[in-house]
């Protein structure tokens, strides 16, 4: 009699990477996902241009010291302590559209 198994690779959901600022390479433009920094410092991050909805250019990632991006005309140097609280989501270029990140709602 011939059994086959199922592994638990066959009935796990797969896993979400959950992507940070402080983990995203220099060129590219990202879109923040989410501030999970305490209630002041995501606010102090928001009255700064950082927010949810956000594109930003990782201009430098200095990995052990911290983040430099680019909102705009501003440039905006983060610690790696600050940009590993802020998730985001990743265009497909090396230099990317803003345009990658509309929604088909928008479209």
């Amino acid at each position: 009699m011939d059994r086959t198994r199922s592994s638990s690779a066959d009935t796990d959901p797969p896993i979400a990477i959950e992507r940070t600022l402080a983990a995203a390479d220099e060129g590219r433009l990202v879109r923040i996902e989410g501030l999970h920094a305490g209630h002041a410092a995501n606010r102090r991050l928001a009255e700064l241009g950082l927010r949810s909805g956000s594109v930003v250019e990782v201009l430098q990632n200095h990995r052990q010291d911290g983040v430099i991006v680019g909102l705009g005309s501003e440039r905006l140097a983060l610690p790696r302590s600050l940009a590993s609280r802020i998730r985001i989501a990743e265009g497909s270029g090396q230099l990317a559209s803003v345009h990658q990140f509309t929604s088909a709602e928008d479209a």
